[in-house]
């Protein structure tokens, strides 16, 4: 799928692990939050292609979904 994506000219990142390269993000009617920093590789992506996964630990099945995944993912480790 990656040799096909950049083929057609476009570019595939994978954002495993968190980035202090942010976006400031400014939510306009946000009532808790007023402005967020959102990693740099999420906030100028025109795509966004989040993957489940299934953890089989000892007589348990916990699935991570993908919501949890971008959510971990696309925040910034900078704070206001």
């Amino acid at each position: 799928m990656k040799d096909r994506i950049e083929s057609e000219g476009g570019t595939v990142v994978y954002v495993d692990e968190p980035s202090n390269n942010s976006r400031e993000v400014i939510i306009p009617d946000g009532e808790s939050v007023k402005v967020a920093y959102i990693d740099e590789r999420i906030a100028t992506s025109d795509v966004v292609i989040s993957v489940n996964h299934i953890k089989k630990p000892m007589n348990t099945v916990d699935f991570s979904g993908a919501v949890n995944n971008t959510g971990w993912y696309s925040a910034s480790g900078r704070s206001p």
